[in-house]
């Protein structure tokens, strides 16, 4: 199950890539995750205009579709910020290197639910990558506290 999914989410970033726009890099990627498998992580390209400011205090975990959600009764795909970045230890970084925290343990994340409109700092092939990957609701990480 795990080799099908890592497949589909790999040609799923292929295409994604091959359809991007020259002016907005891919800042999603396909990390494996040991113990985990192929984790989407899914990024913004830029840094936002605005951030939102609700709180999401809780566990952060890999779905069985790879898809980093929040941990919840109705979970969302957590959009990161702007060059944060996921390792093969599960180690979720900012944008200096430093850990801020790890999959499957607890984050204090400020943000909000978003749909992947144009407004989001994210290029077209990221967000269609995300929505055929991870369908549902997402988070949009503002900050990290």
């Amino acid at each position: 199950m795990k080799r099908s999914r890592s497949c589909r989410i790999g040609l799923l970033a292929v295409l994604a890539a091959a359809c991007s726009s020259p002016t907005q890099q891919s800042a999603s990627s396909v990390v494996d995750v040991a113990g985990e498998g192929s984790v989407l992580f899914v990024a913004q390209n830029a840094i936002p205009n605005s951030f939102m400011d609700a709180l999401f205090v809780g566990r952060v975990v890999a779905d069985g579709d790879g898809c980093l959600r929040l941990d919840g009764p109705d979970p969302a795909t957590v959009v990161w910020p702007f060059r944060f970045s996921l390792d093969g230890q599960g180690r979720v970084l900012d944008s200096l290197g430093v850990e801020i925290g790890r999959i499957g343990e607890s984050f204090s994340l400020g943000g909000g639910e978003v749909v992947l409109h144009d407004g989001i700092a994210m290029s077209q092939a990221d967000k269609q990558l995300a929505e055929a990957s991870c369908p549902g609701r997402f988070w949009i990480v503002g900050d990290v506290l």
